[in-house]
């Protein structure tokens, strides 16, 4: 599938060039329940957010979930089966693909393990430790100070 057609996902990215892979085996259980599972996979482009400059995101998605009428029914499942709720019956792929790759994007996106990736101020988390002067230092001072200026 192609990125660009997944219209909520290609919101989040910076870029939406490049394909989905999609391996789904559909099936039947003991309960007679339809059966989804299989992997879905992408190379996405986001902004990290540690640095704010564009980054490559392998995501693989793991799909292993009952198709159900009504979210109710979701309750009745066995644990390892999440809810796939289709109140037609009908599997509609372009939008499994796209929630199981929204799924997998990391809450908050950044580079691992690149030294060239810093923060754009030092005192952000990973930056080089040091602090700036904190802006209102100074009325620290004045509520501390004698009452002189009251």
């Amino acid at each position: 599938m192609e990125l660009a057609d997944l219209d909520r996902l290609g919101g989040l990215l910076v870029e939406t060039s490049g394909r989905a892979g999609v391996e789904l085996r559909f099936s039947r259980d003991s309960g007679r329940r339809i059966i989804v599972s299989g992997v879905v996979t992408a190379t996405v482009t986001l902004v990290c957010q540690r640095c704010l400059e564009r980054m490559s995101l392998d995501l693989t998605a793991h799909v292993h979930a009952a198709v159900i009428a009504a979210e109710d029914e979701a309750d009745a499942l066995p644990e390892d089966l999440d809810p796939l709720i289709c109140p037609e019956g009908e599997v509609r792929l372009i939008e499994l693909v796209q929630d199981e790759l929204i799924l997998a994007l990391p809450v908050i996106a950044r580079h691992e393990n690149d030294p060239h990736c810093v923060p754009l101020t030092p005192d952000q988390p990973g930056g080089d430790g040091s602090r700036r002067d904190n802006p209102f230092a100074v009325l620290s001072s004045l509520k501390s100070g004698d009452g002189e200026n009251d």
